[in-house]
């Protein structure tokens, strides 16, 4: 089994005696090399992932081989993955419909999100984080993140700057949004939430 495999594959889980698949093995690999990967100083450990952005979906790929590849997936859904039939970063504070400015909302591949069940100490403490921000709170817990960690550099600040929209400096005002595309702050946006690095 592949090194980064092995890393996803640490935890004393149980799979079926027959082991994974093809697919299954080369979407665990896909994922872990991009779970360290790093932009513009940041870290986006606990992110969530779809086949678009792990380069299994493209114009030519069939619908056949599309199927084949959500089933992958789900079969690791509750062993290795949790999984989300819809646009998972549902913080109803972040005017999240505005990000067709900077990406793709709804393409081929993004039908299924899949991110790795906690592994260790740091992935709990992120989902953590996480859980508390889609409930409008801010844990304890997110000092424990790196600083460069987008849930703790990020999403923890812009949840904190929503307070300011009245003075037109907050992160969901008009202002904010302005000369979004090819801005860092566009950039930096689209590969928190699509993984889109620029050409």
């Amino acid at each position: 089994m592949p090194k980064a495999t092995l890393k996803l594959w640490r935890s004393s889980v149980t799979v079926v005696s027959r082991g994974l698949g093809i697919k299954q093995r080369l979407i665990l690999d896909a994922v872990d090399e991009r779970r360290d990967e790093l932009f513009m100083g940041r870290t986006h450990r606990w992110r969530w992932f779809n086949l678009e952005m792990c380069g299994f979906v493209a114009a030519e790929t069939s619908r056949s081989e599309l199927v084949s590849l959500r089933r992958a997936v789900n079969s690791l859904d509750g062993i290795l993955f949790e999984t989300a039939a819809s646009f998972p970063y549902n913080y109803y504070w972040f005017p999240w419909r505005r990000l067709w400015e900077v990406g793709p909302l709804d393409r081929r591949g993004q039908k299924l999100w899949f991110r790795p069940l906690p592994q260790d100490a740091a992935d709990e403490d992120a989902a953590e984080v996480d859980l508390c921000l889609r409930d409008g709170l801010l844990s304890d817990r997110i000092d424990s993140l790196p600083s460069n960690d987008v849930l703790r550099a990020d999403f923890g600040r812009w949840f904190s700057e929503r307070r300011e929209d009245a003075d037109l400096d907050g992160f969901a005002s008009e202002r904010w949004w302005e000369g979004m595309k090819g801005s860092e702050r566009g950039r930096l946006l689209a590969w928190i939430f699509f993984g889109l690095l620029p050409e």
